[in-house]
């Protein structure tokens, strides 16, 4: 996939190119009144807080649809991805279904997103991102998306910064984001949703601070070069 595509909230400037679409089954139902009619079903749908529709683009170009809806009580009960015939077997619709996802348990702050897949190729792409088979849909739980999300960072922490880690999260701290390769190539940080817990002995080539930094973090312990932070 080109590092120019984005997922972008669906808008009036769309409607002309999702006339273009108007001749494939898949969205012929979505699209009989026009893509005019389809962005004002959407737009009602997102101010009800109901559903978010985007359109995949690249280099300014639509390329495909996707949505997160049905939402309520705390999950979505809909994941929903289009992408052109010409432009498939690129990645939109993996990373589509991934803002979704980011969008659902992030900013909507669900606890479960489920969803029955339109088809064998949506239903890889659910796969990919997380969503497991059950009772006939697709479904992840923001507890497993979290955990598959940090995986990479977790996985290659220093094993000190690890061991404090286990103990926040075994007196019930969370991990609230992670990163690699970040302040610099090699690096790996991990965020706790809140302050330290515990009084950690400090092991030996591991150093304590408290930068108490508003835009950053207030404390944290480090370790390695490249650098390895585990913060709060």
């Amino acid at each position: 996939m080109s590092r120019t595509a984005g997922v972008y909230m669906l808008l009036p400037k769309h409607a002309a190119a999702l006339d273009l679409f108007r001749g494939d089954p898949a969205l012929a139902e979505h699209l009989r009144n026009g893509g005019a009619d389809l962005v004002a079903r959407e737009t009602a749908g997102r101010e009800a807080g109901a559903s978010f529709a985007f359109a995949i683009e690249d280099k300014g170009a639509v390329v495909g649809l996707c949505r997160l809806g049905g939402i309520g009580k705390g999950a979505a009960r809909e994941v929903a991805v289009y992408v052109a015939p010409a432009s498939r077997r690129k990645g939109y619709a993996t990373f589509a279904v991934g803002m979704l996802l980011d969008l659902a348990f992030r900013n909507l702050q669900l606890e479960e997103v489920r969803t029955r897949a339109a088809d064998d190729a949506v239903a890889r792409v659910l796969a990919r991102c997380g969503l497991r088979r059950d009772a006939g849909e697709h479904a992840v739980t923001k507890e497993r998306w979290r955990e598959a999300l940090d995986a990479p960072a977790l996985g290659r922490l220093h094993p000190a910064l690890r061991r404090i880690l286990d103990a926040e999260r075994a007196a019930g701290n969370e991990v609230a984001e992670s990163s690699l390769d970040w302040p610099e190539p090699g690096s790996v940080l991990v965020r706790l949703k809140h302050p330290f817990r515990m009084a950690h002995e400090v092991p030996a080539g591991v150093t304590y601070a408290e930068p108490k930094d508003p835009h950053w973090w207030k404390a944290e312990y480090s370790a390695g070069s490249p650098r390895h932070v585990l913060a709060h």
